[in-house]
């Protein structure tokens, strides 16, 4: 699409303000919001923000179709080719708002960022009772802006960022004047461990090997080693024995439409990892928030098989250690891992 006309057809949909786009695309159709929309909405002293932080950082359930329920509706849309990321621009719902646009990848919100009409006074100090000391963040060069003040927050659903922009540097912490707002987000399930070591470290790779919506490679790299080579579909790393208790690692991937998404890896640490097939199914299951389903023997090695809520296979696990049978799970150590998403 041509960017200055995908702008002209934003603004006469309603977005206020001028934004062109690198890579202007055609909206996708968001689905109707599931859940109660209402939560996204900030209440309370914060109700100025609009954004309800809490539902933001807490909140699966508040998600890209509630957030256009609760802000207002798409207008102009930003991607990149061969790019799971989205910017979707809205048309303001509140008056009280300039602009607002939501950052997504492969449709899930990430982030939110919202201008407004008017600064709203937000009190840092009761920010940082709740959520940690802020950060101070500077001032864009040239930019007659003061800066702002930065949280982060970890939450079971989210690790997240929270920024507010203000323009004059000599507003109290108890009183800023805000004129923007950055929020942005990072599932926990995305989120792999510094180091292999317990059951939930290696429930947390299987959780995100398998997750419903392929994961990329690249969200591997570093935690399983360093990125060597690719080769065809195999994916190759270098040893990060010291750093990660991983002595070789590796992954299966296929390419759609120029992105690459993963289909096996494997993985032997260096050191065993105590945990046994009927723990892991149990943790693996309540990260994905699926029922555990069964864990059997296969080639001498234990195998996990993961489901979702409706029973549809969402791929296989393969541990292998000491011992190597379902049946003398308790006390098993770990020292292989094969996970295989199911095709």
């Amino acid at each position: 699409m041509d960017s200055l006309a995908a702008l002209y057809a934003a603004q006469d949909a309603g977005m206020k303000g001028t934004v062109i786009v690198a890579n202007a695309v055609k909206c996708p159709e968001i689905p109707a919001s599931t859940g109660d929309s209402t939560l996204f909405v900030a209440t309370g002293k914060l109700a100025p923000l609009q954004v309800s932080i809490d539902a933001f950082i807490t909140r699966e359930d508040m998600g890209a179709a509630e957030a256009v329920a609760a802000f207002g509706r798409p207008v102009m849309c930003n991607q990149a080719e061969s790019s799971g990321y989205m910017d979707i621009f809205l048309a303001p719902r509140s008056a009280d708002v300039r602009s607002v646009y939501l950052e997504t990848h492969d449709g899930d919100l990430i982030g939110i960022v919202m201008e407004y009409e008017k600064p709203v006074t937000v009190d840092v100090t009761e920010l940082s009772r709740k959520y940690g000391a802020a950060k101070r963040f500077p001032a864009p060069m040239d930019s007659h802006e003061a800066g702002g003040d930065s949280f982060s927050t970890h939450t079971a659903a989210f690790s997240g960022q929270l920024m507010f922009s203000h323009r004059d540097s000599r507003d109290p912490e108890s009183a800023r004047q805000v004129h923007q707002i950055i929020f942005r987000r990072s599932a926990m399930v995305e989120i792999l461990p510094d180091i292999f070591r317990t059951a939930d470290d290696l429930a947390r790779l299987i959780a995100l090997a398998l997750r419903p919506r392929a994961p990329e490679p690249v969200g591997f790299y570093g935690t399983l080693g360093v990125y060597d080579k690719t080769t065809g579909d195999h994916i190759a790393f270098l040893e990060a024995a010291t750093m990660r208790n991983v002595a070789t690692a590796s992954i299966e991937k296929v390419t759609r439409e120029g992105r690459d998404f993963l289909t096996s890896v494997r993985v032997t640490f260096a050191a065993p990892i105590p945990a046994n097939g009927t723990e892991l199914l149990n943790k693996v299951a309540a990260h994905l928030h699926v029922p555990p389903a069964k864990v059997t023997t296969e080639g001498g090695r234990t195998r996990l098989d993961v489901v979702d809520a409706r029973g549809k296979a969402l791929g296989t696990v393969l541990l292998g250690g000491s011992p190597t049978t379902a049946t003398a799970a308790v006390g098993q150590s770990i020292t292989t891992m094969e996970i295989t998403r199911a095709r």
